[in-house]
């Protein structure tokens, strides 16, 4: 038995924090309180420090780096306070992999570093499961990673036969353990995809009461278009959504102080969540700042 001796306890109710020991048998917290006559065969003095349940990061590059495979243990993390990390965002996951190519992570990492053993989602989790981590770990389907091996470079709409299949391959990949679709919208590969495109993809999300997540089509001056384009797909599709890395670009902010009152709105509906990176540097694939004709 291990007694947590006076921690600030901030535990994730939204009440205030407040002082008091925690009581563990095992892993497991048996109990919160004051225990002045509890013998432990462990006892850590937090007399000063705060104790929390472990973050949940809902928006890593783990796996686009490849960090998840080759430092499963991602003592990056872990010293936050992160204890579950959540990948497969921007368009671009490790599975399904529908030729065993990682072409969609090459802004990122390159793939040739790996030994891939693996096709589908079940498959990589059960890799992932097979090396000791440091963290939990969850993913959304990429949706780039599929569509670029459906149609290989080839920027044109679908046909009514591909999004059959792409569905397919949507459902499969969510009853394996995939937590929803991820899109990269500002990518090159992406930035044409329809959104009546996106709303068929989404059809077998919204089945298995998925999630869907997007890096916007546009975060300068058509920024509003986007984070509208974003609202109305999440309202269509009754589906839970997130903005990532939701930020103000250097001579674009006046565009994002006008969109904060419309997302405060579509947040208190429950429609769209976003996500803001806490610091004041934008890391992004160089190849965005450049216009449309270079880009392609």
């Amino acid at each position: 038995m291990t007694i947590i001796k006076s921690a600030t306890i901030v535990d994730g109710t939204l009440r205030a924090p407040y002082k008091a020991d925690i009581l563990l048998r095992g892993k497991t917290i048996a109990a919160i309180g004051t225990f002045l006559n509890k013998k432990a065969t462990k006892t850590i003095d937090a007399l000063g420090l705060y104790c929390a349940p472990g973050f949940i990061d809902i928006n890593t590059d783990a796996d686009h780096y490849l960090g998840i495979v080759l430092n499963p243990a991602q003592k990056d993390s872990l010293v936050q306070g992160i204890t579950t990390i959540i990948g497969g965002h921007c368009g671009s996951s490790l599975a399904p992999l529908l030729y065993g190519s990682l072409e969609s992570i090459r802004k990122w990492a390159n793939p040739s570093s790996i030994n891939i053993d693996w096709r589908t989602v079940g498959e990589f989790l059960r890799v992932l499961e097979r090396r000791p981590r440091g963290v939990n770990f969850g993913t959304f389907v990429g949706h780039s990673t599929i569509r670029r091996a459906l149609i290989g470079e080839d920027e044109r709409d679908l046909t009514m036969g591909e999004i059959a299949v792409f569905q397919k391959i949507i459902a499969d990949a969510l009853r394996d353990g995939a937590f929803g679709l991820s899109t990269g919208l500002g990518y090159a590969h992406s930035r044409n995809v329809s959104a009546e495109e996106l709303k068929k993809l989404l059809v077998p999300v919204a089945r298995a009461k998925g999630r869907y997540a997007t890096h916007l089509r546009n975060d300068r001056e058509g920024l509003w278009a986007s984070i509208e384009e974003t609202i109305r797909m999440a309202e269509e599709m009754n589906m839970p959504t997130l903005i990532n890395h939701l930020k103000p670009i250097v001579g674009f902010e006046s565009a994002y102080d006008e969109s904060l009152a419309a997302l405060a709105d579509a947040k208190r509906a429950g429609a769209v969540r976003f996500a803001l990176s806490p610091f004041d540097t934008s890391v992004i694939a160089l190849y965005t700042l450049l216009s449309e004709w270079a880009r392609a």
